[in-house]
């Protein structure tokens, strides 16, 4: 295969004999590394180096301005509209600064007249906002004024620029073009070539044509007849133009290459479900290419549409790939050291005056890097002090709490420092932390970390450096949105050979490169092309009116990088996500539809759907067998006594008991930042308890009861201390829970009052601790354990009743298969209670009574007490629970511990299909 860059060489070689005093311009350095190989290849004597630079840097050449970072720019922006706007920070700047950089950019690559640009979007939006009937908002007299002072911020941005020598892309564009005639005349230059151009912004074509026209240069173009001869086809779309209205082209036509539609070319196109199989299957795929010793001299490009996917691909690379360049960085913000920094960030914005919020504290100590700079007995407090923070439920931990844990010398100090809260001092710690990190990593010999770290110091200095030099930097926000600003254009580049091996590249580091075998990975909509995007200022119609490119010309640059790659290569394999997003689309490319639709192509062309080798296997379910010390484990439940709820959850699912119950695991503690329904049933039970507790053995009456409303607010709060501090109940989700717990406490002695209209009721206990020894078992002691709630008299008849503040189905107390109570979960709820009539009937001899539940949080069901139907749709149900009942029910009641205890049944899992 030959190379476009080798051909074009080929024929410049023959052409112009006297090299020395020319220019090579190409779209990147990138390409100019490969055209000076194949350059030194064709030439059989020295030469003096003709100039081989990109079309940025031969523009900066001719503009004689100075380039400096966009970062640089944006603050020199903002200090330019600062004299505008005095009262604008700079981190509300910073979120709109881009945009309008970028907009300047366009506007001046583009040559556009700005003043009469920001002139027509002002007539339009007023035209589009006007309204006869109604005064114009704030925000649309904001609006207006914004696009106002961008008529002055433009002119006055430029003029600070160039008189500091420097620019922004854009400008230095413009620049260029009106210094094209001097420098062509003293440059003394023979030859300009111009290489593999395709999309020219109007600076550049000026510029190119300028130098044609003089008859100094000649461009060369790599376009095939394929998508140049057809006119609807998008990857010619600019050539064809370029031909149309350029004179020189006119004198001098394009001929375009056949290299693209052959019959030895071949494409698979394969879809994959999710980015990860994407990797993996590109990994595959390389080891089937690189089993041949042929493909390992060959070139071969992997070339990611999405560059966030370069980390799964360097995990997927098999071992047969030879040798491996990455033209593209690791980005700084994806880095775990860049999380961190984060958190460090975080942890002190967040602070106030109640102290370190305690998810910050929890995400920043349990960090590796926050790790690996402590002493071990610092680690060890810290872990106290975590486990402190969980069981104490504390929200916000005390500033001074952190100093009396740790000496002033410990780097604890150092990164939880309340003094941080100012830009200057905070920086400083943190460049102290991290030149910690660096001693630590220089000892392991952690090269990676290394190179990590050296980069954010780097970073972090240049934050010094900007926060001594500006009095704006007043805070952390402004901080963060300065380093978020810094880090996103940083990375960490990869080292290899340029020229060898698998070259792992993106979509526009591809230019003007051939390689015999190409792998395009991800070809999405929404990342080949990208599509649509509203990242700027100017509409798209008055975008389209001022000759500024739309999502539509770069749509169409997509096009002619994703189809100039397939046109010299032997074979390209290209993947596609099958799984599109929810929320996105992001389906199959319209590149793809376009290969499968072209009825012309004559090349070897096939899609294939390619998923994850799965194995199927049957799942048997998951049982627990009673060895010797589970049985003595169940020995010591049954000596402890057996609580309804954990019966309960055994007739649900046999090994979540085991979980529970026998091995004691409970769920992980964490601070409860939203009240948890355990304690906020908790709270409602504890509070009911003590307010009523003074009427034991006592008519309820109405004078009674209202009492005890004035005493709600007191009793609530005092149960909510037990589990939060009294500055966590002042604002927020905790003291709306507060205010709930007090109206469901009202609302239940509301509750009462209406009972007692029509009844005479005393309340006879309350939290009554049962226990009873079940006589059934002989071998060893076995009890049942529970707490009643509350007992009450109604109208003589004793009341059984348990507080609920979940959500109670009817049917889950109600029931019409008794026989099955045991057996099955639809019955729970009846279950518990007759567990407590039991108990209370042994202890207390009564032998008729009725129990039930009071739903707290739907007491317009009333007290729901249990009763026996006869069908399941039967509205009418015996609610008395007498002497036969109950005999019928301990039968069942041992029968179901006795399987519990029985060492031959295993806990088996029934939620396992």
């Amino acid at each position: 295969m030959i190379s476009f860059l080798q051909e074009t060489v080929l024929k410049i070689v023959a052409e112009s004999p006297n090299l020395g005093q020319s220019y090579f311009i190409l779209p990147s350095r990138r390409a100019g590394l490969y055209l000076k190989k194949y350059l030194a290849q064709q030439l059989e004597k020295p030469i003096i180096s003709p100039k081989i630079i990109s079309i940025e840097e031969f523009i900066l050449e001719v503009s004689e301005l100075n380039e400096t970072t966009n970062f640089d720019l944006l603050l020199k922006l903002y200090e330019c509209y600062l004299e505008i706007e005095p009262k604008e920070t700079l981190a509300d700047f910073l979120t709109w600064g881009t945009t309008l950089l970028g907009d300047f950019n366009e506007i001046d690559r583009h040559l556009g007249n700005a003043e009469e640009l920001f002139n027509y979007i002002t007539a339009v939006t007023r035209i589009q906002q006007w309204n006869p009937n109604q005064e114009p908002t704030d925000l649309i007299k904001g609006n207006l004024k914004f696009i106002n002072r961008l008529t002055e911020l433009y002119p006055k941005y430029q003029k600070t620029l160039l008189n500091a020598q420097t620019g922004y892309q854009g400008l230095i564009y413009r620049t260029a073009h009106q210094k094209i005639e001097a420098f062509k005349r003293t440059k003394g230059v023979e030859h300009y070539f111009f290489i593999g151009f395709n999309a020219l912004n109007t600076a550049e074509s000026e510029i190119i044509k300028c130098l044609l026209d003089s008859g100094s240069a000649k461009i060369y173009w790599d376009i095939d007849a394929h998508f140049y001869e057809d006119k609807q086809h998008e990857a010619g779309y600019f050539i064809r133009s370029h031909q149309q209205t350029w004179k020189f082209l006119q004198e001098n036509p394009i001929s375009p290459s056949k290299l693209y539609n052959t019959k030895s070319k071949k494409i698979t196109i394969t879809g994959t479900p999710k980015n990860i199989a994407q990797a993996k299957y590109v990994g595959n795929l390389l080891k089937e290419i690189y089993k041949n010793p042929e493909k390992k001299q060959s070139p071969v490009a992997l070339v990611l549409s999405d560059e966030t996917l370069l980390p799964a691909v360097l995990n997927a690379l098999p071992k047969e790939v030879p040798q491996t360049n990455i033209t593209m960085g690791l980005p700084l913000a994806k880095t775990a050291l860049n999380a961190f920094i984060c958190t460090f960030l975080r942890t002190h914005q967040t602070k106030n005056q109640k102290g370190w919020y305690h998810k910050d504290i929890l995400q920043l100590t349990s960090n590796t890097y926050f790790k690996t700079v402590l002493k071990p007995y610092e680690i060890t407090k810290l872990s106290s002090l975590l486990q402190y923070i969980k069981e104490q439920n504390i929200l916000f931990l005390p500033v001074e709490q952190i100093a009396e844990q740790f000496d002033e010398e410990s780097l604890v100090h150092l990164l939880l420092n309340s003094n941080n809260d100012n830009p200057e001092r905070f920086v400083k710690n943190l460049l102290e932390v991290l030149e910690k990190l660096r001693q630590v990593y220089i000892s392991k010999e952690n090269t990676y970390e290394l190179q990590s770290l050296k980069r954010f110091i780097q970073v972090i200095n240049q934050l010094n450096l900007l926060q001594t030099r500006k009095s704006y930097i007043k805070d952390l926000n402004t901080l963060e949105s300065l380093y978020l600003e810094l880090i996103d254009s940083e990375q960490i580049d990869f080292k290899g050979s340029p020229t060898d091996g698998l070259q792992i590249m993106g979509m526009l580091e591809s230019r003007n490169l051939d390689f015999e075998t190409v792998i395009l990975v991800s070809v999405n909509e929404g990342i080949l092309p990208a599509g649509k995007s509203n990242n700027s200022f100017i509409p798209f119609e008055i975008k389209k009116e001022f000759g500024l490119p739309t999502y539509k010309e770069k749509d169409a640059v997509y096009a002619y990088h994703f189809y100039r790659l397939l046109q010299r290569c032997k074979n390209a394999y290209i993947t596609y996500n099958t799984e599109p997003d929810v929320l996105f689309g992001n389906e199959k490319s319209r590149f793809i539809s376009q290969l499968l639709t072209d009825d012309s192509l004559q090349l070897e062309l096939k899609e294939i759907l390619a998923t994850p080798r799965i194995s199927s296997f049957k799942k048997e379910k998951r049982a627990v067998e009673k060895t010797e010390l589970l049985v003595d484990r169940l020995k010591e439940i049954a000596a402890s006594g057996f609580s309804p709820s954990s019966l309960s959850n055994y007739i649900k699912n046999p090994y979540n008991f085991y979980l529970q119950s026998v091995l004691r695991i409970r769920d992980v503690e964490q601070v409860e930042e939203q009240i948890a329904h355990n304690t906020f049933g908790t709270i409602i039970h504890d509070s009911l308890e003590e307010l009523y507790l003074p009427l034991v053995n006592t008519i309820l009456t109405k004078e009674l009861l209202n009492t005890l409303n004035s005493k709600v607010k007191e009793i609530v709060k005092k149960q909510f201390l037990k589990f939060y501090t009294e500055t966590d109940l002042k604002n927020g989700q905790n003291l709306i829970a507060l205010r709930v717990v007090e109206q469901y406490v009202h609302k239940q002695i509301e509750f009462d009052i209406n009972r007692i209209k029509n009844n005479k009721i005393v309340v006879l206990g309350l939290e009554l601790d049962l226990r009873l020894a079940l006589a059934h078992f002989k071998d060893f002691p076995v009890f049942l354990r529970g707490k009643i709630d509350r007992i009450e008299s109604v109208n003589g008849d004793i009341h059984i009743l348990d507080y609920k503040t979940g959500n109670v189905a009817i049917s889950e107390v109600k029931t019409a298969d008794f026989d099955s109570i045991t057996t099955s979960d639809t019955s729970l709820k009846a279950f518990q209670l007759l567990c407590y009539a039991l108990m209370y009937h042994k202890q207390n001899g009564v032998d008729q009574f009725k129990a039930g539940i009071i739903p707290i949080k739907n007491l317009n069901l009333g007290t729901i007490l249990f009763g026996i139907k006869d069908t399941p749709r039967a509205q009418k149900n015996n609610p008395i629970i007498d002497l036969e009942l109950l005999t019928s029910f301990e039968q069942q009641l041992n029968i179901l511990i006795g399987t519990i205890l029985d060492p031959s049944v295993p806990f088996m899992d029934l939620d396992e299909t």
